[in-house]
């Protein structure tokens, strides 16, 4: 284990590598993961609420707005959503970036390969994601590898 000091942390770092010491990895104690998943969840549960509170506190309007000027009243209103087009869907996803994990069904670098004859396909599900305003469940998974990054990090 190496001695933390934050006088010369240069020096501390120097010699450890000189001695081949590893840095002491720190992962949160727990003794099942359903525990350390639930306060995964809770932590960042509270971190959003936390962040909402704050947003609500905030003026986002100058001090100085009366309302009474017209020109800068914005309305917005999204009346109905346009079906996607093929062009849309190849521009999307050559912007994404070519990543890949277990839940993909294949590779992004085979997708991406085989994109033209898959594009008509995937215009429809997601036309048809947008007429029903509902998702699958199967598309809504994630899967969670954590990481510790630095100790005490908030």
């Amino acid at each position: 284990m190496r001695p933390k000091t934050k006088k010369n942390p240069w020096l501390v770092n120097s010699i450890g590598r000189l001695l081949h010491q590893k840095p002491e990895m720190l992962y949160p104690v727990c003794s099942f993961d359903s525990i350390l998943e639930n306060e995964f969840a809770d932590y960042f549960e509270t971190k959003i609420q936390n962040i909402s509170k704050e947003s609500e506190t905030t003026e986002l309007l100058p001090a100085d707005y009366t309302g009474n000027d017209s020109a800068s009243a914005i309305y917005c209103e999204l009346n109905e959503l346009s079906s996607a087009t093929t062009e849309e869907i190849v521009r999307i996803v050559h912007i994404c970036a070519t990543k890949s994990c277990n839940l993909n069904p294949v590779p992004s670098s085979v997708f991406l390969k085989h994109l033209d004859p898959l594009v008509p396909v995937i215009t429809n599900i997601v036309d048809s994601f947008l007429e029903s305003s509902t998702m699958p469940s199967s598309l809504m998974e994630a899967v969670l590898n954590h990481y510790l990054i630095r100790p005490l990090i908030d």
